[in-house]
């Protein structure tokens, strides 16, 4: 293997199967170069422990204790290791190769729109969640540890990647690889109890998230300074208003409610877990008022404007007359309209009881005969008399007055005395005509007077 002591392994060949091709990126503890499988022919990302670091045992612990915790992690939003070991040595570590920018290179195109920000955040909220699930706290979480890459339909899928400071939250784990009080992780994304040197647990990470999405949303961290002023304004300082940070962009209320409460001081008062801040995130986008009652949001009431009358142009063509003259005019009021919609209901309502009666005249029952001379001499009921039928001669069938005529069929007298015809019950055919002349004469309305003088009676 050529250049065994350098920090380059550029153009080399590790282990007899990784072909290094280029560097990728560099950190405090080692340098990751991407390299092709000999024999698979796929690209891995290859992370090799910086040489100068060898003479520290708990160094190279660390880096071990790394690639065996990545190695636990298989998920989509979560780059895995997939080998280790020492060449020449080179203390390495095999990971998937995960194309794409670091989260930390597309800051520039923030403030983002929210509905990249939730796409994103809610990847991120699930590579974290498969991590604790674990038992896994990354202490270590910020864009330059997030790959973001993009497939042929333009979607971005986020990865996580970097476990090299994570521990284990596990009450018998004894060995944490640190010293006591000892400060671990990058100052701007650091969680006030992480900055205190306190037992740490996965709502750290939580509070990291917040400063990404607080970042994504406005372009800029809640707080300017160095490192240490910004841990010291995240440790004891009100994380400041978005729309205060950056006045120029407006962003969705109850993104930056989610956001602060992601960033609350107290780990107490943050989400429970990543699993709940993302069913925040889906909320927000899906259902946003059960989102502003668990967030603590008054949203406003939608508004909704009223449907404006219906006025025709002055030089609209005459109605045509139609059968029924009320409905002629345009256009309706809606008084009017309701009127005529609760006369059509009430009619059909009639039908339907006629309809009913009439079945039940037709169920089965003792048979009485009736003598001849007793059915000749019935005699149909006296209709009402109406404003239009008070001169009519009803005893003649006519347009307005069709005859009625009663069933050829023994009748079943109620009581004493004559028994009473039944009138023909109304056909399907009877309820069909009825149905469509009233369609008909709707539609006509609707053609001459606009939807909106027939949307209360259809």
């Amino acid at each position: 293997m050529e250049a065994a002591q350098s920090d380059s392994l550029v153009g080399t060949l590790l282990a007899g199967r990784y072909e290094i091709d280029r560097q990728l990126g560099d950190g405090a503890m080692g340098v990751v170069y991407r390299a092709r499988h000999t024999k698979m022919g796929r690209p891995f990302a290859v992370k090799v422990l910086r040489q100068r670091l060898l003479s520290n045992p708990k160094v190279v612990r660390r880096f071990e204790r790394e690639a065996e915790l990545a190695g636990r992690l298989h998920h989509p939003n979560v780059v895995s290791v997939v080998d280790l070991g020492v060449e020449a040595g080179h203390h390495y570590m095999v990971m998937d190769f995960a194309p794409g920018d670091s989260l930390a290179a597309l800051l520039p195109e923030a403030p983002m729109d929210a509905a990249r920000v939730i796409a994103l955040a809610r990847q991120l909220c699930d590579g974290l969640q498969h991590a604790h699930d674990l038992g896994l706290v990354h202490r270590d979480f910020k864009p330059e540890n997030v790959i973001v890459g993009v497939d042929e339909r333009g979607v971005e899928t986020a990865r996580i990647v970097d476990f090299g400071v994570a521990i284990l939250r596990e009450a018998a784990d004894s060995d944490r690889l640190t010293t006591a009080g000892m400060v671990v992780g990058t100052p701007h994304y650091m969680a006030p109890e992480q900055a205190l040197g306190k037992d740490l647990d996965h709502r750290c990470d939580l509070f990291a998230l917040g400063i990404i999405l607080y970042e994504l949303l406005t372009g800029k961290l809640p707080f300017d300074g160095d490192g240490v002023d910004i841990a010291r304004a995240n440790l004891s300082h009100a994380t400041p208003p978005m729309g205060t940070r950056v006045p120029t962009v407006t962003v969705d209320p109850l993104l930056e409610a989610l956001v602060r409460k992601l960033l609350e001081k107290n780990r107490d008062k943050r989400p429970a877990s990543a699993r709940e801040t993302r069913e925040l995130l889906d909320l927000i986008e899906h259902h946003r008022f059960a989102a502003a009652r668990l967030l603590g949001v008054d949203l406003p009431e939608p508004a909704y404007e009223p449907i404006p009358e219906l006025e025709l142009p002055a030089d609209a063509a005459e109605p045509v007359p139609v059968a029924v003259p009320e409905l002629a005019t345009a256009p309706v009021p809606r008084a009017s309209r309701r009127r005529i919609a609760a006369i059509s209901i009430t009619a059909i309502a009639l039908l339907a009881a006629a309809i009913t009666t009439a079945e039940l005249a037709h169920r089965p029952a003792a048979a009485v005969p009736v003598p001849a001379a007793q059915v000749a001499t019935l005699e149909m009921p006296a209709l009402p008399p109406t404003e239009t039928s008070a001169h009519d001669d009803l005893s003649s069938p006519s347009p307005a007055h069709p005859a009625i005529t009663a069933p050829a069929r023994p009748m079943s007298p109620v009581g004493p005395g004559p028994a009473t015809p039944e009138l023909a019950a109304p056909s399907a055919n009877d309820v069909a005509l009825l149905y469509g002349s009233v369609g008909r004469e709707l539609k006509d309305l609707e053609r001459r007077a606009g939807e909106d003088a027939t949307i209360d009676l259809w």
